[in-house]
């Protein structure tokens, strides 16, 4: 039997590939604007695989045109006009389930979205399994690992978070409590939930992005800071986290990246080191520049679980944000609770004196593995 990965964002990606990489016979559906790296890898890893999503250059272009210069109200109505735009296009390209091997599948996994373009194909899924009288699953899995306590993580965000459309999957995978009372508070129902930890953030798959990166550490003495940027929308104070890097300006003995977001998050990235000399921009392979840094300065992003199995210390300035950090994180970070404590922890660093953390993350690779297999099986 085979499984269908259906996949929209390099995000997806990179937290399907570990899944996909244990399935005997995996077959992936494209239907989101992936960057061409990602589909050669798909045909040196001989994985099958069609797409659904064509880009069409010049709507693209006027869409994100207008949406530079209109702001407000207008701005969701140009949004849409496009959304309906990629609507039409996918329900078109729609034909090609023929091509996908439906009838010996057992499982079709997305992400973890309700988009109205995941709905329609899901909707489409359905309709084609009642009336082939086939029972494979329909199932969403996360694209991040949570890492946060409260719901309301964005700026916008007035309410607490409330989940809608999941109902369409029949199994949800939930890396952590975090994501599954996230969907209990939504009113899903707790049988259509499965708790499975992410095979992205384990040392065996972080060990084979290892042997494919490029990344090399420097020759000179300076120390690597590794800034992982969260968007700043996120709960995210953008000028506590400036003046975090102002501060490791300072010292001639950093050199220092930022790590943009990888989704949407570039723009804001080089904006951001655009105020500074010497700071380099790192857009990939996130697990090769952890490697080539020697400390990571973190403000809520997922990518902390790499940093933690590749043993590098993980600088936390909590005043910077909001957000509500999981136990599992505080206890394997260098909490900062305000600027002076800040400045003072990357002072000694500087004199090559060492912070120390509480405790070590631990994951079972062996018990991750299984339940994977049990559900791909």
């Amino acid at each position: 039997m085979s499984n269908i990965f259906f996949i929209r964002h390099q995000n997806d990606f990179e937290f399907m590939m570990p899944i996909i990489a244990i399935d005997l016979e995996p077959f992936v559906v494209l239907y989101g604007d992936l960057p061409k790296a990602y589909k050669i890898q798909l045909i040196s890893d001989n994985i099958k695989h069609i797409s659904i999503y064509h880009k069409k250059n010049i709507p693209l272009f006027l869409y994100r045109f207008l949406n530079r210069i209109i702001k407000g109200k207008l701005n969701k109505k140009i949004l849409t006009i496009y959304d309906n735009f990629l609507v039409n296009s996918i329900k078109k390209e729609l034909i090609k389930i023929n091509k996908m091997p439906l009838k010996s599948c057992s499982n079709i996994f997305f992400d973890h979205t309700s988009s109205r373009i995941a709905s329609l194909i899901v909707s489409e899924l359905t309709k084609y399994r009642y009336k082939n009288n086939l029972h494979y699953q329909l199932v969403s899995i996360p694209h991040g690992v949570g890492t946060i306590i409260n719901s309301m993580c964005d700026y916008p965000i007035t309410a607490p978070v409330i989940l809608s459309g999941y109902d369409m999957y029949d199994k949800i995978i939930c890396n952590d409590m975090q994501h599954f009372d996230t969907f209990i508070d939504s009113g899903i129902n707790d049988s259509k939930l499965v708790q499975i930890k992410s095979l992205r953030y384990t040392k065996v798959w972080v060990d084979k992005l290892l042997k494919k990166s490029n990344v090399l550490k420097n020759d000179n003495n300076k120390i690597n800071i590794l800034v992982i940027h969260t968007k700043f929308i996120g709960n995210i104070n953008s000028k506590e986290v400036e003046r975090c890097i102002r501060i490791l300006s300072k010292f001639d003995m950093f050199n220092i990246k930022i790590k943009s977001h990888p989704r949407g998050g570039l723009k804001e990235a080089v904006k951001l080191a655009k105020n500074f000399k010497k700071v380099e921009i790192a857009t990939d392979d996130i697990v090769g520049n952890i490697f080539w840094c020697d400390y990571v300065l973190f403000f809520g992003s997922s990518v902390v679980y790499d940093a933690f199995i590749q043993n590098k210390p993980v600088i936390f300035p909590s005043y910077a944000t909001s957000n509500l950090i999981t136990n599992e994180i505080l206890n394997n970070v260098i909490c900062l609770r305000t600027p002076d404590d800040y400045y003072q922890t990357i002072y000694e660093i500087s004199r090559g004196n060492n912070p120390s953390i509480e405790d070590r993350y631990q994951h079972s690779y062996k018990d991750i593995l299984k339940s994977w297999k049990e559900l791909l099986d």
